[in-house]
């Protein structure tokens, strides 16, 4: 920008295409303002470790009933239930990452910490 003011100056380049330029410039300065924005990303350690508290969570007697839906359609897409019992559900994609991440790093695989 600098230097484009110092042409426009000296007479190197005419008005309109200092305003040409200098609006040229500008976008692009504001698309990589844009695009450096920080990305934030989770923290999957500690999200995991959330999670492995969830059946603590989940069964603990403050909890009520709507608060286990409410969690419940916000997690999963769909619960099957059989005779009662929970057969099989399907995350939610935003959750399903979280969940991959914990099975592979706390080694969850069937018996008291299933998912």
């Amino acid at each position: 920008m600098a230097n484009l003011r110092k042409q426009h100056l000296w007479g190197v380049i005419t008005d309109e295409e200092f305003r040409t330029e200098h609006a040229s410039l500008e976008r692009q300065k504001r698309a990589l303002e844009g695009a450096g924005a920080p990305l934030m990303t989770p923290n999957l350690d500690r999200a995991a470790q959330l999670l492995s508290a969830l059946p603590a969570l989940w069964q603990h007697p403050g909890v009520t009933p709507e608060q286990r839906r409410e969690l419940a359609r916000e997690v999963f897409e769909e619960v099957r239930l059989r005779e009662g019992r929970l057969a099989a559900v399907k995350l939610r994609p935003e959750y399903a990452t979280l969940f991959a991440y914990s099975i592979w790093r706390y080694h969850v695989v069937g018996g008291d910490q299933s998912f």
